[in-house]
């Protein structure tokens, strides 16, 4: 995969800006309605980057990372508390390794994650969980795993429940976690725009291969 220039990308349109991470080494186009996301309660963003060991979630541990996620400003939902909430938000998360994967280790680590995702993600305890796929697909030009599945929670009064992706995208040096999910009644609709995300995620040059460094 070779790293593509930011400046080199080609024009959004104008529904989209583009939101740059130098320090973590990517950029992203996020709808111009989306606000970031600093944090989360989600059972399963906590599950990317709460303690554990044995699964693909737990190498994050001890990373300098925790890049902003965005939420969506037109899915908002009703909590049992009568809270309003944002139903709807994606995030970035970015592992370094000190050194980079041979071939041999790399396809080891894809076959890894392949296996143990779906078994890492039923053990979580979200209510109702089902596992709804695992597919090959890709973020900007990286070979990607996607792992699709839904859940009851965190909106018990909506029908449905939950529709979540997490995608998995491995470099040689960085590992990129991508985390959505809404309620399913809206995913048909969001899944375009989605999509239109997922493509234009691009690795900035200067975070790969020796030389890597961060910016300020």
């Amino acid at each position: 995969m070779d790293p593509v220039s930011d400046n080199a990308r080609p024009e959004l349109p104008p529904e989209l800006r583009r939101h740059v991470e130098p320090r973590f080494g990517f950029s992203v186009a996020v709808p111009r309605r989306f606000f970031p996301l600093a944090n989360t309660a989600d059972p399963v963003a906590r599950m990317m980057r709460g303690p554990g060991s044995g699964s693909p979630g737990a190498q994050i541990q001890g990373q300098r990372r925790w890049p902003e996620g965005h939420w969506d400003r037109d899915v908002m939902v009703e909590l049992d508390n009568r809270r309003i909430e944002p139903g709807r938000w994606f995030e970035l998360d970015v592992v370094r390794r000190d050194a980079p994967l041979h071939e041999a280790a790399a396809r080891g680590m894809w076959l890894e994650a392949r296996r143990l995702f779906p078994d890492t993600l039923e053990t979580v305890g979200l209510p109702g969980f089902s596992m709804l796929d695992v597919l090959d697909t890709s973020l900007g030009a990286l070979k990607a795993l996607g792992f699709e599945y839904r859940w009851d929670a965190p909106y018990a009064d909506v029908d449905g429940g939950d529709h979540g992706l997490l995608v998995w995208a491995p470099t040689p040096t960085i590992i990129f976690h991508l985390y959505h999910h809404c309620p399913e009644t809206e995913w048909a609709a969001r899944k375009p725009e989605l999509d239109a995300i997922l493509a234009s995620f691009r690795v900035l040059a200067a975070s790969t291969g020796e030389g890597e460094r961060e910016e300020p």
